[in-house]
């Protein structure tokens, strides 16, 4: 297949940043508004091309429909033009309204034609894809006892929201180490329930479930799984979560110990799951080195996870280990790209001959069936007296166009004996990507309990958390981002900041008495800070951001930020948070901050080194879907660049300031800077963050391959618990 001419190459940069620009974030193309490129060059070809896609919400019942314009500019005759259509990518077809080969007998000088040909999901793929094969390799040997009480807490609601999410649902497990029946797996039936659809089996499995032995034979566990009956055309996932390293078994290191760790035997059962299309992600919930090199050896082998579980349960916000497992399994029903390729060849009739051309075309198509992604804020104002109103501003995220965005909201409590009448609210006000609505006649000490659900064209349906609201004028904590409007001309708004409630991911030595308050605003905007009792300073500025260091010197916590503006045509980004102090190192990737969903922006400061002067530095997800940005800064707070996930920067040796920020949805990430480039071969991560990239700083990512990632590792439902 030929490559693109170099001529090529450059229109298409030039057409698709001009694209990006004027897209918002996580608008798709409208209907209104195809694309055109025109990638001939007329100094050689007669011929012109236009190729032009018309892509709507794609979805079960539409599709793209892409329109090949050929033109014919020059004087000589253009006859034999053939054009062919080609797919790369899944869950995608071609409708049968156009052919994908068609030909075009004779162009003549001044005549044009119109080929067309329509993409559309392949549902009965699309009905496989939903569907999932899933099953939990559990030690319950007797150092697990804490994990087995969260998977009894918390399984029966994890499982009845995978039931909803996936059309085909199979679930097994089977437990090692669990001396009631036998430590060996193989050994008693009653250790496994094998992969089905009665979720009821695994249930009762789990609620039998008791932290006791000694043995950890999960050799044996894998052996057993890998002759159950799964299918071939699905995702299929296996989960081990333990604390040990493997124990020769009854089937896996059985008459060898002393080679056992390294022998052929635990390879080749693994080997056959990943040869099954089985990804293995491992939990480990104790440090050992072995534990630690067998549990990541599995996950890398079939290209799956390793998490530690101490880790996505630390902070404000855990992560227990149901909601991992729920996470994962959603994993697998996800964003999907196609690229639509075309192929055109042709013959130019010249006064001295025949020349024969030929061009190859491509463009990228969406397959969206992952839930819209949602981030929350909201502003309490005293009018005047006790007289309160509740700003209530949602930014809704997706790679299609959103259909409808509602707000359910009760002032009645959510722990009383009755149940809460719940109100109903379109949220129709809506600014670039975010909705908003204001909740008014409220006094201070009045509770409000409100969640977001936003569903995009395909009917993919987005849900957060129940926030539970206090009213009052309560300040900011740490490692948030407030977003809000300004709805008319020459507004203010006062925002409270706090010192209180300062953590640490890495706690190396974090300075609770220095924060840092970033406010980025497309439009010019006054700002006063009620900060007597601190020493302010800005340390970086720009037309449109401003990052301010503000010092405590007194025992007071608080201080007050106005904000005036006038009407916004995108949303004000107010950053919140303190530096982590890092050790020098010559590595990232050791360690594993966390971003949340109440923890959405994480600055630290960093000397970083190796041996050869200079290094890549990259952020890399854990969780598929996840999409952040680092900014990075040198020790003078000289704005370097901003990245995307899995995006490499060379960096040299030195001091750096770097600014993380969570995006679109939620999730774990460690940060690499090494000798190597860190690369990823999946589509979807070559073109997710391109769709919803922001464009802070005043900089434009300039990366085409802009990549985005990992599974969110909980997916919010509006039963769950609530944040206050």
């Amino acid at each position: 297949m030929k490559k693109l001419l170099p001529t090529q190459k450059i229109t298409l940069f030039l057409v698709i940043m001009s694209l990006i620009v004027s897209l918002s974030m996580g608008d798709a193309i409208k209907p209104d508004s195809p694309q055109t490129i025109d990638l001939t060059p007329d100094s050689f070809e007669d011929l012109e091309i236009d190729f032009t896609l018309n892509q709507t919400s794609i979805g079960r019942h539409n599709g793209a429909l892409a329109e090949i314009y050929l033109d014919n500019t020059g004087t000589n005759p253009v006859s034999n033009v053939k054009v062919n259509f080609t797919l790369d990518g899944e869950f995608s077809e071609f409708s049968s309204t156009y052919s994908s080969y068609q030909e075009v007998a004779l162009i003549s000088p001044t005549q044009n034609s119109t080929i067309n040909v329509e993409v559309i999901l392949n549902l009965t793929q699309i009905d496989d894809e939903n569907a999932a094969d899933v099953v939990l390799v559990f030690d319950a040997s007797g150092s697990m006892s804490d994990e087995i009480s969260s998977i009894k807490a918390k399984f029966t609601e994890v499982v009845n929201s995978l039931s909803d999410n996936i059309n085909s649902l199979r679930i097994g497990m089977i437990v090692y180490g669990w001396d009631k029946y036998s430590e060996y797996p193989a050994s008693s039936v009653n250790n496994y329930v094998q992969l089905t659809t009665n979720h009821n089996e695994v249930l009762n499995l789990i609620d039998e479930l008791t932290a006791t032995g000694g043995v950890e034979p999960w050799g044996d566990a894998f052996s057993v799984i890998n002759s159950w009956s799964w299918r071939e055309d699905v995702p299929k996932l296996a989960i081990i979560v333990g604390d040990e390293d493997c124990d020769p078994g009854n089937i896996v290191g059985l008459g060898s110990t002393a080679d056992y760790y390294n022998g052929t035997q635990l390879v080749n059962v693994i080997t056959s799951l990943k040869e099954k299309d089985v990804i293995i992600n491992s939990v480990i919930t104790g440090i050992s080195g072995i534990v630690e090199n067998q549990f990541q050896w599995i996950a890398d082998h079939t290209e799956g996870e390793c998490v530690y579980l101490e880790d996505i349960q630390s902070g404000t916000d855990p992560i227990d280990l149901p909601e991992l497992i729920e996470g994962w399994t959603l994993e697998l029903v996800r964003e999907y790209f196609v690229d639509l390729n075309v192929n055109i060849s042709w013959t130019e009739n010249t006064g001295t001959g025949d020349e024969y051309h030929f061009s190859e075309l491509t463009k990228e198509i969406i397959i969206d069936l992952a839930p819209p992604s949602i981030t929350v804020s909201t502003i309490a104002n005293n009018i005047v007296n006790n007289d309160y109103e509740l700003e209530i501003y949602a930014t809704v995220m997706d790679i299609s166009e959103i259909a409808q965005v509602n707000m359910y909201y009760t002032y009645d409590s959510l722990t009383g004996p009755y149940s809460p009448t719940w109100h109903f609210m379109i949220l129709t006000d809506v600014i670039d990507n975010t909705y908003y609505t204001t909740l008014d006649n409220l006094v201070e000490g009045d509770k409000v309990s409100f969640y977001i659900e936003a569903m995009d064209g395909l009917s993919n349906v987005g849900v957060t958390i129940i926030f539970n609201i206090t009213i009052a004028v309560y300040p900011i904590s740490m490692d948030s981002i407030t977003e809000f409007l300004f709805i008319k001309d020459n507004s203010t708004k006062r925002l409270s900041f706090s010192f209180n409630n300062t953590y640490s991911y890495l706690s190396y030595n974090r300075d609770s008495d220095i924060g840092y308050l970033w406010i980025e605003s497309d439009q010019s905007l006054s700002i006063e800070l009620d900060a007597s009792d601190f020493d302010v300073s800005t340390i970086y500025s720009t037309s449109t951001e401003r990052i301010i260091r503000i010092n405590k010197t007194s025992y007071i916590n608080n201080f007050l930020v106005s904000l005036q503006g006038n009407t916004s045509s995108s949303s004000i980004k107010v950053k919140w948070t303190s530096v982590d102090e890092i050790l020098t190192f010559g590595y990232f990737e050791n360690n594993k901050p966390i971003i949340s969903e109440l923890r959405r922006t994480i600055l630290f400061k960093a000397q970083i080194a190796i041996s050869d002067g200079s290094g890549f530095f990259t952020l890399v997800p854990y969780d598929t879907e996840l999409v952040a940005s680092v900014t990075i800064f040198d020790s003078d707070w000289t704005l370097i660049d901003t990245i995307s996930t899995y995006e490499n920067i060379v960096l040299t040796d030195g001091e750096y300031f770097f600014w993380v920020e969570q995006i679109v949805r939620s999730g774990a990430f460690s940060l690499y800077y090494g000798p190597e480039e860190v690369t990823v071969g999946d589509p979807y991560y070559r073109s997710y963050a391109s769709q919803l990239s922001p464009i802070p700083f005043g900089i434009l990512l300039t990366s085409l391959m802009i990549i985005g990632v990992f599974v969110s590792i909980r997916k919010r439902k509006k039963s769950k618990k609530g944040v206050n």
